[in-house]
């Protein structure tokens, strides 16, 4: 947040046209000297946030680690009556078309693109030149 100066309040009050209420006066010139937003290295809010390190830790010791221990054991015990399916390999013929495909797609997008790009450009320069 870029902090005002003082100077650029007072320039802008002796600029204008009116002159403002005392109260609103006073409020706005009190903008520029209250205090900025803390930093990342502040130790404003560093120390109270350090205070909660050895509360985390507890409950990473003591709460998620048996339970990760316990849920990881029964993925596990679910996981060995399953067989990973084999599949027949690709033939070239397979993958000569796949890649086809692949290459008609992207031709056809960047068509698409540079094709609406130009009719954009193309609409933009008549409604400069006023020939809608």
């Amino acid at each position: 947040m870029k902090e005002q100066s003082f100077e650029e309040l007072d320039l802008l009050f002796s600029q204008a046209q009116v002159d403002l209420p005392p109260q609103l006066k006073a409020r706005l010139m009190t903008i520029p000297h209250m205090t900025s937003q803390p930093t990342f290295w502040d130790l404003r809010w560093i120390i109270p946030a350090a205070s909660l390190v050895p509360a985390i830790f507890w409950l990473l010791i003591t709460k998620v680690l048996p339970l990760l221990g316990e849920v990881s054991g029964r993925i596990v015990s679910w996981a060995e009556d399953l067989v990973i399916p084999t599949f027949p390999a690709p033939s070239m013929v397979l993958v000569g078309f796949c890649l086809g495909i692949t290459l008609a797609t992207l031709s056809a997008g960047v068509w698409f693109y540079w094709n609406s790009e130009s009719r954009v450009t193309l609409a933009y320069g008549k409604y400069l030149t006023g020939r809608i």
